[in-house]
C-alpha cells in the first residue's frame, strides 16, 4: 500500500532488490551505530498511523541502493553475533578483541581432540 507518495520497508525492499530482512536489519544497525560510520547513512524513517510503520520517500530509495553498495562484508558483523546469536556471539566478540590485540586465544575444543 502507498501512502501519498511514501514507501513501506516492504516496497522500499523491493525496488532496490533485497529482503525486507536484510532492509530492517540494515535499519537497526544504522541506528545502533549513530554517527559511528560516516560512509554508510541512512535516510530517517517517517512514522504514520497506519500500524505506526515506518515510511520513505520515493527519493530515499536511492540512498538505501547507495548503502547496499557501500557496504563491506564485515561491517556489521559484531553487531550481527551480539544480536542474532546471543552468548556464542559474545564469545566470538571477546575472541576477535582478543586476536586483534596480539593474543593468541586456543580453542578448548581443538585441545581436548589433540590429546
Amino acid at each position: 500500500m502507498e501512502l501519498k507518495n511514501r514507501l513501506t520497508v516492504e516496497q522500499v525492499a523491493h525496488r532496490i532488490k533485497r529482503t525486507t530482512q536484510t532492509v530492517r536489519s540494515w535499519i537497526l544497525w544504522a541506528e545502533s551505530i549513530g554517527k559511528e560510520h560516516p560512509t554508510l547513512k541512512l535516510p530517517r524513517a517517517e512514522f504514520n498511523g497506519f500500524a505506526n510503520g515506518r515510511t520513505y520517500s520515493v527519493e530515499d530509495v536511492a540512498l538505501f541502493a547507495a548503502f547496499a553498495n557501500n557496504l563491506k562484508y564485515g561491517d556489521m558483523g559484531k553487531w550481527n553475533a551480539t544480536r542474532s546469536w546471543g552468548k556464542r556471539g559474545k564469545r566470538i566478540n571477546k575472541r576477535r578483541a582478543l586476536r586483534a590485540s596480539g593474543i593468541k586465544v586456543k580453542n578448548k575444543k581443538r585441545r581436548k581432540l589433540e590429546k
